[in-house]
């Protein structure tokens, strides 16, 4: 289990990190930052945690229930008996598991899915890198 707060303001005692992100320090900017959040994560935690889980000042999280949470999705992926789904993860192919209230916006050219804030939100490895691999340039500028 770990914990990251982030800020601004970089306080190793508990657990801050302070970081930079694209556009102004308002709530109206929360996607930037929230970008700023999952590039940080990605770069330096993701090979040490198998989920991550993204919440506001304002969720209060069980951590016991949540991973007992976690646990049965992982259990009910992994022992559905597919053969194809057994040789896909021996290959490196994992499916990504993402967990958290789904929205949807219809936009221009099809429907855009995304997770929002709320009571947050939770990636697994697979799903932390592929979001990190459409964000490769997510600092500020």
């Amino acid at each position: 289990d770990g914990f990251l707060a982030f800020s601004s303001v970089t306080i190793p005692s508990l657990g801050m990190v302070g970081l930079l992100h694209r556009g102004p320090e308002s709530y109206d900017n929360m996607v930037q930052k929230t970008r700023s959040i999952w590039a940080y994560v990605a770069e330096h935690y993701l090979d040490r945690y198998d989920y991550f889980h993204i919440g506001g000042d304002d969720m209060h999280l069980i951590v016991e229930n949540f991973r007992s949470l976690l646990l049965e999705y992982e259990s009910n992926h992994h022992d559905r008996g597919d053969a194809a789904a057994a040789a896909d993860v021996a290959a490196g192919k994992e499916e990504e598991q993402q967990r958290g209230r789904i929205f949807g916006q219809v936009i221009p050219n099809g429907k855009f899915l995304f997770l929002r804030g709320g009571a947050g939100y939770a990636l697994d490895r697979v799903a932390l890198k592929k979001l990190a691999e459409y964000m490769p340039d997510c600092g500020p500028k």
